[in-house]
């Protein structure tokens, strides 16, 4: 079950990396885009909060990716 409490806004995320570096967050907001490659699939995030975009890495035989 995901824990909402855990959720930041991108801008947050940026303003702030060094303090949450290796600790677990929620983001939510609109996929931009997604590129897949044999190894690992990069999806592009974002929330609105900023013009930056979050690109999370996701390892290609994740069992819940789907494209």
């Amino acid at each position: 079950m995901m824990d909402w409490s855990k959720k930041i806004s991108l801008k947050k995320i940026f303003q702030e990396a060094d303090v949450i570096i290796n600790k677990e967050v929620v983001v939510a907001g609109w996929i931009k885009s997604v590129r897949t490659s044999k190894n690992c699939n990069f999806v592009m995030i974002n929330d609105g909060s900023t013009q930056a975009d979050l690109q999370i890495v996701v390892d290609a035989t994740h069992a819940s990716f789907e494209v």
